[in-house]
C-alpha cells in the first residue's frame, strides 16, 4: 500500500467538504483530510492510500462530477508526508570565489586611523541654594507680568524706598521678559522693611501675586574664563 497526495482542481471557491467526499464515494474512494489554501483558489490536496496510483488517477480524472463540474484529479508534484529533501553535503563556496573575484588582503598598517576625541570637560557643580549667600540689598521678584517694565517697578516703590533700582530679566534673542526680576534697596534695614511689607503674597501687580524673597549673591566670575571668552570673540 502506498500513500500518495492527490491534486484536485476545478473546484468552486466555496464548497462543502461533505459534498466533495460524497462525490468521490460514488467512485468507491473515501477521502480523508482535505487541505485547501487559506484563500481558496479552486483546488485542494488529499492524502490517499492505494496500491496502484496510476490506475486510480485514470479512474478519477475527468469522471468525478461535483456541483456541475468535472474535476481534474492528478498526482501532486509536492513532496509526500515524511519525505525530506536531502541536504547537499558540499560546503558552499565563499561569495567572492563564486563570483570569480579575488579576495585581496588589506594591509592594516596603511589604513588611516581616526583621530581620538579629546575628553569632554566636566561641568562645574552648581553650589546648592542652601549653601549660597543671600544678598543684603537685592530682592527677587517672581511671577511678574510679562508686560511689566523697570520704570513701572521703580514707580511702584519709590515713595517708600527712595533711590530703589529695578532690573527685569529678559531673553537674549528676543529681549522679552522672562517673568522675574530684582529690585535693589540701599541697605539691610530697607531690605527687611520691604520683605515685611510685601512678602508672603502681600504684593499684587496686574491681578498677579508676586513672589518676594531675598536674592542670592552671584558667585564671582573666573578671570581665566573671561579672558578665554574675550579671545574667542
Amino acid at each position: 500500500m502506498q500513500q500518495i497526495q492527490l491534486f484536485i482542481a476545478k473546484l468552486p471557491f466555496r464548497f462543502d467538504f461533505g459534498g466533495l467526499r460524497q462525490a468521490f464515494e460514488e467512485h468507491d474512494v473515501k477521502l480523508g483530510y482535505i487541505r485547501v489554501p487559506r484563500e481558496r483558489r479552486g483546488f485542494a490536496f488529499v492524502y490517499y492510500n492505494t496500491e496502484d496510483p496510476e490506475a486510480l488517477i485514470e479512474k478519477l480524472n475527468g469522471n468525478v462530477e461535483f456541483l456541475g463540474r468535472k474535476l481534474v484529479v492528478e498526482l501532486s508534484k509536492s513532496k509526500t508526508r515524511g519525505e525530506r529533501r536531502p541536504r547537499s553535503r558540499t560546503p558552499k563556496e565563499p561569495r567572492a570565489e563564486r563570483e570569480g573575484e579575488k579576495k585581496e588582503k588589506v594591509d592594516e598598517t596603511e589604513i588611516p586611523r581616526t583621530r581620538a576625541r579629546a575628553p569632554r570637560k566636566r561641568r562645574e557643580r552648581r553650589v546648592p541654594a542652601t549653601d549660597r549667600e543671600r544678598s543684603e540689598t537685592k530682592i527677587y521678584l517672581g511671577n511678574l507680568p510679562y508686560t511689566t517694565t523697570e520704570e513701572e517697578l521703580v514707580g511702584e516703590f519709590k515713595e517708600e524706598f527712595p533711590g530703589i533700582a529695578a532690573e527685569i530679566i529678559t531673553w537674549t534673542r528676543t529681549s522679552k521678559s522672562r517673568g522675574f526680576g530684582f529690585v535693589d534697596v540701599k541697605n539691610l534695614d530697607e531690605q527687611e522693611k520691604f520683605l515685611d511689607m510685601f512678602s508672603k503674597g502681600k504684593l499684587q501687580l496686574h491681578d498677579r501675586t508676586i513672589a518676594v524673597e531675598k536674592a542670592f549673591v552671584l558667585p564671582p566670575k573666573d578671570e581665566k574664563k573671561e579672558d578665554e571668552e574675550e579671545k574667542k570673540e
